[in-house]
């Protein structure tokens, strides 16, 4: 799947293989000007993408991390997908926020994971699209 999104000045582009549907854009641009269709904070103006997007892997879980580089962000919005799979949105962190944690997941899989910030006027491009596999559960028996 292709996806462009984002405004005349903060266009991004992504290319995701082997998924069955494009990112969602909730939150983002509608294509009617330079502000984003944002819901509802504090803060304006454009908001520059998280970057350095982690991902620490459990058996049934998946710690994430990011860097934020913004000051003027509301929230976060971080999205999953399994290979061949749709994205979906997992959480909306709050603004100034770095880590979150994936749980209930199987062990031995493979995730892929993208997020972006957002304020009331505006949404960041994509960050990276990272992959993580969760551990196998035999790898972590005691005996």
């Amino acid at each position: 799947m292709i996806a462009v999104t984002g405004t005349r000045n903060n266009a991004s582009l992504s290319v995701d293989f082997d998924a069955t549907s494009c990112r969602t854009s909730i939150g983002r641009d509608t294509g009617s000007g330079d502000t984003g269709g944002g819901s509802g904070g504090n803060n304006t103006g454009p908001v520059p993408a998280p970057n350095n997007l982690a991902g620490s892997p459990g058996t049934n879980s998946i710690n994430l991390t990011w860097s934020d580089n913004s000051n003027n962000e509301d929230s976060f919005t971080l999205q999953r997908s399994a290979p061949g799979g749709s994205w979906v949105t997992i959480a909306t962190p709050g603004a100034n926020t770095t880590s979150y944690n994936d749980s209930s997941l199987s062990p031995n899989s493979t995730y892929y994971y993208t997020m972006h910030a957002k304020n009331s006027t505006n949404t960041s491009a994509w960050s990276s699209t990272i992959t993580v596999q969760t551990l196998d559960v035999w790898l972590n028996r005691s005996d």
